[in-house]
């Protein structure tokens, strides 16, 4: 069919059975050839897992270098993933976790002398000493060059984890309970706001806050602060949207 001047292609029932079908089976073939370190993957605990496990570890890692691979799924290499595919075979969101396994393995070899976290494109280095972090950042260019992928070159940090540095929508410190990055507060507002533009009742603005901060404080076993509660970020948005700062008590948060 055609939408919009593009044409799409629709799946019949019996394709989209197959197609499932064989998801499944190659995820159960493909997963365990994957890092423990890779965590989006199904069964690996997920992005807020890789939160507490960075976070837990800061006070022994006093370096760190966080990266993003640049336009990561628009630059695969067709070529390397076939190649990938053919000794193992995998669907996405696994095609991601199998791209980047040459890095995942590099580091999974090191045991505890760095602690190696990624979450699809976004991954995280510690390291107990300068030259560590040093010899870690020239492997993940070198490893890269050889998928074709670079870093982000805004979308990265390098330094002692004292500075504090944001990963995965959340500021980390080692000294400090988590916090949401600038980047996850910007957001916050943007989303509110477009809320707010469409004509969304008090009500529904509101809830939509209460679900934001169930997403950042769930999952992290008490490791994020809770100050200032809900209300704190519905204030926050009122301000952003110009409004009377009272207006989000009357839910009772």
């Amino acid at each position: 069919m055609v939408v919009d001047d593009r044409r799409i292609a629709l799946w019949d029932e019996e394709s989209r059975r197959i197609i499932a079908e064989t998801k499944v089976a190659l995820e159960e073939h493909v997963r365990p050839f994957i890092s423990r370190a890779c965590t989006h993957v199904k069964g690996h605990g997920g992005m807020k897992r890789c939160i507490r496990d960075v976070q837990r570890h800061l006070p022994d890692y006093p370096f760190v270098a966080r990266f993003d691979v640049a336009s990561y799924y628009d630059t695969i290499s067709h070529e390397i993933l076939l190649h990938q595919l053919a000794e193992s075979g995998c669907p996405s969101p696994l095609m991601g976790a199998v791209y980047l396994s040459p890095l995942d393995a590099a580091f999974d070899a090191m045991g505890d002398a760095i602690l190696y976290r990624r979450y699809m494109d976004d991954f995280v280095i510690l390291a107990r000493t300068r030259r560590q972090l040093r010899w870690a950042i020239k492997k993940v260019h070198h490893i890269l060059a050889g998928l074709k992928q670079t870093v982000h070159k805004k979308k990265r940090f390098i330094g002692r984890t004292t500075a504090g540095f944001d990963f995965l929508g959340y500021r980390l410190h080692p000294n400090r309970r988590l916090r949401p990055s600038a980047e996850s507060i910007t957001r916050l507002k943007i989303h509110a706001r477009r809320l707010y533009e469409r004509g969304a009742s008090h009500d529904r603005l509101w809830r939509y806050v209460v679900r934001w901060c169930s997403w950042l404080w769930g999952g992290v076993y008490g490791r994020v602060s809770r100050k200032g509660g809900v209300r704190k970020y519905c204030v926050l948005v009122a301000k952003e949207l110009g409004m009377d700062e009272s207006v989000p008590m009357y839910i009772g948060l």
